[in-house]
């Protein structure tokens, strides 16, 4: 019987090609398409946002903890204004259009006030609101001050609008029986639900959708959330960007991979035929040998083939860092933030301090107008004694602008402004400011404890005259204001 040599070497190379395949992948690109696939189904939500602003804000939470650029926008915005506020009454008909001296009511509606911890969550209600587009809270209240429940966006959505300040409904089908510490009201809600109670159409829609009380409050920078009851954020354009930067950073690994990457050949040797003159079995051990003792970076091969030199250096992608770095460019633009103000390159200390100027007006237009209503909603609750109708406005100024902010509160005051809104500027609330005064003034008497030291502006040539002079052209026989005593 003739033996066919051309099957018995393909069937050789065969055996080979199997015991030396590259079983971990080293050179395999991998996750470049899972990249593509994240993307395009990101787009694919947009075609809908409303409809999908749950898993975009599912997407932008991701987004938030993992990319840097974006935490850190998000993180810079927040930061931004000092959440300062002031209080101040409004004469009415009920009034009498007059304002008593009343120390009582004052103290009363401070008191009222701070008890929201305004300085702790209006932070985070901007910090949820800026990565979800719509968040919402329910209050509870009781005699130790103010916290508020957190509720998931696709739990809720906004039905109506009440002196400007959102109300949500809750869908109750998504909350567990064995749910802990709900507050009462939704606990009750969840009975009835779960008794097939919901035929009251003042509370209920749907047969699921309970309509929460004014206790709940929901949050949108984007008013035009009362069309769909819920939206995305404003940063939502920021998640095909920062995919696309993700892709870029991918080329840029796959490019150092083949730009550093060694390739070890062992060649079998063969007869004039071809047939190896090793089993597949022996290749095997060496092959195993071999690579065992390569260092990292380094690849085998063991074949009985003959290997061309193909340099790698320079085979991917030679502009995948300039690509990396138009997709941070784009990323930066997209949250209309320079890269500058993040240590990028620039030319002119204007471009930054124009661009903070330009988001604290953004600010101070969105954020605050939306976090006063809420808060002046709540004050109109606050029963005043002499009848007088209470607000509170935040004041308006940043933290990168603190001392230009505080210079131009200062030259208010000079020209008659406000002391409160001066000293809240300063970072006092209105309940500091009252206590703070009366306490130094009347319980420690902060002026037998603070006498003027004895300075060139306090003293003349002799050492012997103590005070301020009472002329601006003071002579050695000139009084003083104050005396040694």
């Amino acid at each position: 019987m003739k033996r066919d040599y051309a099957v018995e070497l393909d069937k050789l190379q065969q055996d080979f090609a199997k015991s030396v395949s590259d079983n971990d992948g080293n050179l395999r690109a991998g996750s470049v398409n899972l990249r593509t696939a994240t993307t395009t189904t990101v787009n694919n939500l947009f075609s809908s946002p409303e409809e999908n602003s749950a898993s975009i804000a599912s997407y932008m939470t991701s987004l938030y903890k993992k990319n840097g650029i974006v935490g850190g926008t998000v993180r810079y915005f927040q930061s931004h204004p000092t959440y300062n506020y002031s209080i101040y009454p409004i004469m009415n008909q009920k009034s009498g259009y007059e304002m008593k001296q009343n120390l009582e009511e004052y103290l009363g509606v401070a008191k009222f006030i701070d008890d929201y911890n305004i300085k702790f969550y209006a932070p985070y209600f901007f910090k949820q609101t800026l990565v979800n587009g719509v968040s919402f809270f329910y209050k509870i209240q009781d005699s130790k001050g103010v916290s508020f429940m957190e509720f998931p966006i696709d739990f809720c959505r906004v039905y109506e609008s009440s002196n400007s300040v959102l109300h949500f409904e809750l869908d109750m089908s998504k909350i567990k029986a064995e749910t802990l510490g709900l507050p009462n009201e939704l606990q009750k809600a969840l009975e009835a639900f779960t008794n097939g109670q919901v035929d009251d159409e003042k509370k209920w829609t749907e047969g699921k959708w309970y309509k929460v009380s004014d206790k709940g409050v929901a949050f949108a920078l984007d008013y035009s959330v009362m069309s769909h009851g819920t939206t995305i954020s404003e940063f939502a354009s920021l998640l095909i960007d920062s995919l696309q930067l993700e892709t870029a950073k991918s080329n840029v690994e796959i490019k150092d991979t083949l730009d550093t990457i060694r390739i070890i050949h062992s060649e079998i040797p063969t007869d004039k035929d071809g047939k190896p003159l090793v089993t597949a079995t022996t290749a095997k051990i060496y092959d195993t040998a071999m690579k065992r003792a390569l260092p990292k970076g380094i690849s085998g091969i063991t074949s009985p083939l003959k290997l061309t030199n193909i340099p790698l250096n320079g085979a991917g992608n030679t502009k995948a860092y300039d690509t990396v770095d138009k997709a941070q460019q784009q990323l930066f633009l997209s949250t209309g933030t320079p890269s500058n103000l993040f240590g990028g390159t620039t030319t002119s200390s204007n471009i930054v301090k124009l661009s903070i100027q330009k988001d604290a007006n953004w600010l101070y237009t969105k954020l605050f107008p939306m976090l006063e209503n809420y808060y002046n909603y709540e004050l109109s609750k606050y029963k005043s004694m002499d009848g007088l109708i209470w607000k509170m406005k935040f004041v308006r100024q940043s933290n990168f602008t603190l001392k230009d902010d505080l210079q131009r509160f200062e030259k208010q005051l000079n020209l008659g402004g406000s002391r409160t809104e001066f000293l809240a500027a300063n970072g006092m609330s209105p309940v500091e400011i009252v206590n703070t005064l009366v306490m130094e003034q009347k319980m420690i008497d902060i002026d037998s404890i603070m006498l003027p030291k004895q300075t060139s502006f306090t003293m003349s040539g002799t050492g012997e005259e103590i005070g301020r002079p009472t002329t601006d052209e003071p002579t050695d026989d000139t009084d003083r204001i104050n005396d040694a005593t």
